[in-house]
């Protein structure tokens, strides 16, 4: 037993100096740069072997994508202003003033007569407007629709005749109706006065009954008396 114990121990050393003296010989090149284990013969490096055209062949072009121009986005236009339409400046309306009123009568002899009404107001700066209405007072009357009959009203030297309106009333009791209306633009500055004659005539001829039951020919009705202006 110990005999064969003694040979394998033997054997196992004899192994390892073997592989010990191979591992040796592999480490040490000899003077011509080839290996003990391959007389005769270099080993190849990597890599050595140069192809002549190798350089010349260009390399392959790379795909290069050009990104196309990113488009602005366009500012929204602001819409064209509109025109603001042209308002005219309204002219202020002229103040009014009251500057006085009276009353003329032809009287109360007959039962027909005529009165007029005048009404002075301001009119500019420079100027007083006076308007005069004259009125039928009568009964029972119908007059004046054909022919027509005039009235004609003055006022200091300026003068308008008109067709008198005609006179329709059945009822007999005192009333009155409108003859006609003029308005007269008379020269007046602040502070000034004047005072002009009116007068107004109404051109009946014709009859009517009077208080005795009476007809009575009238041709002409009139009334007078004076327009009197502050300023």
């Amino acid at each position: 037993m110990h005999r064969m114990t003694g040979r394998i121990v033997l054997f196992l050393l004899l192994f390892l100096a073997v592989i010990g003296a191979i591992f040796m010989i592999m480490r040490t090149p000899d003077e011509g740069g080839s290996s003990p284990l391959s007389p005769g013969f270099s080993i190849r490096e990597e890599n050595q072997t140069q192809y002549p055209d190798q350089a010349a062949i260009p390399a392959p072009a790379e795909n290069i994508t050009t990104p196309s121009p990113v488009q602005a986005t366009p500012e929204p236009t602001a819409p064209p202003p509109t025109p603001t339409p042209y308002v005219p400046t309204p002219t202020p309306e002229p103040v009014i003033l009251p500057l006085g009123n009276g009353s003329i009568e032809s009287g109360r002899a007959l039962l027909l007569n005529i009165h007029a009404d005048w009404n002075a107001s301001t009119a500019g700066d420079d100027y007083a407007q006076v308007q005069v209405v004259v009125y039928a007072d009568h009964y029972a009357l119908t007059y004046g629709n054909e022919p027509k009959v005039g009235l004609t009203i003055r006022l200091g030297d300026d003068s308008h005749r008109m067709d008198a309106a005609p006179v329709n009333a059945s009822l007999n009791q005192p009333q009155s109706t409108e003859l006609g209306r003029y308005a007269f633009s008379v020269p007046l500055k602040a502070g000034e006065s004047v005072s002009l004659p009116l007068s107004c005539e109404w051109e009946f001829n014709g009859t009517y009954v009077n208080f005795n039951s009476q007809p009575v020919e009238i041709y002409g009705i009139s009334c007078e008396g004076n327009v009197n202006v502050s300023r």
